[in-house]
């Protein structure tokens, strides 16, 4: 028989094996974006947070949904995503830096140009490849936006609006595990984060972003066929500019599962 109990500030009946996720989760979890507590919510029968609306790409990659090579992404939309190689851990997708990925596709509402965040939690091995690519959208020489490390292992996040393509860097992460990595591009320029904090800004990015049309990938560049190895645990796309004490409550609200 059912139970009552309180979900995002209304009484709610559950079953009493959700009411033990649900509170569990209490427990164990701060309060997440936009002061929404992470309480159970039932996907596919599994429990997971509250999505907020202008989230447009969820990808707990480390959630038991997410574990075939093919899955729908945990946002409203629901994106069709493909798995390349990329194994399957409670951590998140385990990548081989040599040809695994995680193909999201190039769907209409994530072709934000101008005032979106892309935030993710990284684990970057300590030896990598000629190239670190956790994530990449529309990118070539010129256009799209990439997180993306060539020879000096220096970590950017880069964006290009059709003439050149540049960005803040968040430095040399090899080998330091878990790390949380935020990017804000806004008309004001691009900004990144780390573990919450503000890292730097290029006020010289303030145009569009032009999307050179190749789809949006984890772990892979899929115009240049370039690689990370490690694990990416989840992230997360928005479609607005969030601010700096919007980042910190995200990362203070999943860092558990990480630390």
């Amino acid at each position: 028989m059912g139970q009552q109990m309180i979900l995002n500030g209304k009484m709610s009946s559950v079953a009493p094996d959700e009411a033990v996720t649900a509170n569990r989760l209490a427990r164990n979890r701060p309060l997440g974006l936009n002061g929404l507590a992470p309480v159970g919510v039932a996907i596919n029968g599994l429990s997971r947070p509250p999505v907020p609306s202008d989230c447009v790409l969820y990808l707990p990659l480390h959630h038991s949904a997410l574990s075939p090579a093919g899955f729908a992404s945990l946002d409203a939309s629901g994106h069709a995503c493909t798995v390349t190689g990329a194994i399957w851990t409670p951590h998140g997708r385990s990548l081989d830096g040599v040809d695994d990925f995680v193909d999201v596709g190039n769907p209409a509402v994530l072709q934000v140009v101008n005032d979106f965040t892309v935030e993710a939690w990284v684990n970057l091995a300590a030896t990598q490849g000629d190239f670190i690519v956790p994530i990449s959208h529309g990118h070539n020489s010129t256009q799209g936006w990439t997180w993306q490390a060539a020879f000096d292992n220096n970590l950017p996040a880069l964006f290009g609006d059709g003439v050149n393509i540049a960005g803040p860097s968040w430095g040399d992460l090899r080998g330091l595990g878990w790390q949380h990595l935020a990017a804000v591009k806004s008309a004001s320029g691009a900004s990144i984060y780390r573990n919450g904090a503000w890292v730097d800004t290029d006020f010289t990015r303030t145009a569009d972003v032009v999307l050179a049309g190749a789809n949006l990938t984890v772990g892979r560049d899929p115009s240049l066929a370039r690689y990370m190895k490690g694990v990416v645990g989840e992230v997360r796309v928005y479609s607005r500019a969030l601010g700096a004490d919007e980042l910190l409550r995200g990362y203070q609200a999943t860092r558990w599962r990480y630390q």
